[in-house]
């Protein structure tokens, strides 16, 4: 291993595409193909966490309004900004 990891791992054996994991280690910069799997599964988890978020506003009905975050109110009129 190249570089220590600095939390729990274990051990897989993963069936992979060559030519996809290349790709993927050259978009990320990742040193190796270990990198990208983890830089992948973290990405993947931060997407999933935002969009809950953003799904959790969205059925709040705030989605899309302007929002006073030093008031913690909806702006009526955003165009006097």
């Amino acid at each position: 291993m190249s570089k220590a990891v600095n939390e729990y791992t274990v051990k897989k054996t993963l069936l992979l595409n060559p030519e996809k994991l290349r790709k993927v280690r050259t978009i990320l910069g990742a040193s190796s193909n270990s990198e990208a799997i983890r830089m992948l599964i973290e990405q993947t988890l931060a997407y999933e966490e935002a969009f809950q978020a953003a799904r959790r506003i969205q059925q709040h009905g705030t989605f899309g309004l302007d929002w006073n975050l030093e008031k913690e109110e909806l702006i009526e009129d955003a165009s006097d900004l």
